[in-house]
């Protein structure tokens, strides 16, 4: 199996993940949620994840073109450790990413909609949940925009090791 189909099951086995995800915490929110104000903002990230997991699972090709962006990655191309490994970092990085937009926004929703104001005015534990969001999402992109550098940093890494040498500083 070549490195672009290996990361087009990945891709779409994560989709189909997001789609069992969104199916089965439907009925929690068709049942649970009575207030419309929040029900929407519920249907609405229930929404998103079932796009982002269709996107996944219906469009894995184009993800890896444009939104990944891994060069060199051609059918029938063997995957090296390095090239596997910039696809886990990227991949990884792209998940955080949109993990912690999500978290950003679900932090920003419940001080507006169950607090009840539009004042930046957070407690603690609010706080303290959207900064670690920010960093997150930080995280993430550096994993996603700098996985290939990564990838050869690590693999230089590894292979140092492995040959009985000083990993590279």
């Amino acid at each position: 199996m070549d490195l672009r189909a290996l990361t087009k099951l990945i891709l779409k086995l994560v989709g189909l993940y997001y789609l069992v995800m969104v199916i089965t915490a439907l009925p929690n929110v068709l049942v649970s949620i009575p207030d419309a104000r929040v029900s929407s903002l519920a249907y609405l990230a229930i929404g998103v994840w079932g796009v982002v997991g269709l996107a996944l699972l219906l469009l894995p090709g184009r993800i890896i073109d444009r939104i990944i962006r891994i060069e060199g990655l051609q059918p029938g191309t063997p995957a090296g450790t390095s090239a596997i490994l910039d696809v886990g970092i990227r991949l990884l990085g792209c998940y955080f990413a949109l993990a912690a937009l999500y978290a950003l926004v679900y932090h920003w929703s419940i001080s507006h909609v169950f607090n009840g104001t539009v004042s930046p005015d957070l407690r603690p534990d609010e706080k303290a949940a959207a900064l670690a969001s920010a960093v997150q999402l930080v995280a993430g992109l550096v994993l996603w925009i700098f996985g290939g550098a990564l990838a050869r940093w690590f693999g230089r890494g590894g292979e140092a090791v492995r040959a009985g040498g000083d990993p590279p500083r």
